[in-house]
């Protein structure tokens, strides 16, 4: 959905309904904001759109490997191990340039390749 208008108009107001409705029944919403600054950047806009939700992911897991428990622990668990599945550690590795959240969300993944490259050097 992109949403355009003057200042004022009710953009985020409107933006927000339609987001919680959506959450309600289910959806995950990643939401960006375009502006002339972030213009300069190819794909910048969409890499910290999926970065700030991949934050929020990174502290539901960090929070979830403290111990304490999660009503959505199971599908937070599922969505990490499909994308490590779907990416595997060198498409993780790659986008971590883009979506630094990725970092702590494979902390052990970015061990384990620190760690080969010292072992080739």
């Amino acid at each position: 959905i992109t949403i355009g208008g003057e200042p004022g108009v009710g953009k985020s107001h409107l933006l927000r309904s339609v987001q919680e409705s959506l959450t309600r029944n289910g959806w995950t919403c990643i939401q960006c904001k375009f502006d002339r600054q972030s213009q300069n950047q190819s794909c910048s806009v969409v890499s910290m759109a999926f970065d700030n939700f991949f934050q929020h992911i990174a502290l539901l897991k960090s929070r979830l490997d403290n111990g304490e428990h999660l009503d959505s622990e199971e599908d937070l668990l599922d969505m990490i191990m499909s994308i490590e599945d779907h990416l595997n550690a060198t498409g993780i590795v790659t986008l971590s340039a883009m979506i630094p959240s990725f970092r702590a969300i494979f902390p052990d993944l970015f061990t384990r390749v620190v760690e080969d490259d010292d072992d080739v050097i």
